[in-house]
């Protein structure tokens, strides 16, 4: 898949998400198909939950669908490369979005938050 994709880094709190979403707006209204990958130091599961409990069952891929979304879980032993990630998607989009991932091998933007001096 070679699709075009690129990164919001930054420091924690700097404006990376704010930056992502805004950018994210902006290139579909002027009619791209955008998927985003957000690189997250923790993601839990919700304990008990039925995604959970399929995986503490065994399975190693489990689908949550609705008439809205599609959530997919799947255990994973590292941080998933931006390739990795790929892998699973489809290949229905213009750009790929990443928030994080600052050593991954794509072009960057570097989100930084000014801050007010009082």
């Amino acid at each position: 898949m070679n699709i075009p994709t690129i990164s919001i880094v930054g420091y924690s709190n700097s404006g990376k998400t704010t930056l992502m979403v805004k950018l994210v707006e902006e290139l579909t209204q002027r009619g791209y198909r955008v998927a985003t990958i957000k690189h997250a130091e923790k993601l839990e599961l919700i304990r008990g939950k039925d995604s959970d409990r399929h995986l503490q069952a065994g399975s190693q891929f489990a689908v949550a669908v609705s008439p809205k979304y599609m959530t997919i879980v799947k255990p994973v032993s590292h941080h998933s490369t931006i390739e990795e990630v790929k892998a699973h998607m489809d290949d229905n989009y213009d750009i790929i979005v990443c928030e994080g991932y600052k050593f991954a091998n794509v072009p960057k933007i570097e989100a930084h938050l000014k801050c007010a001096k009082k």
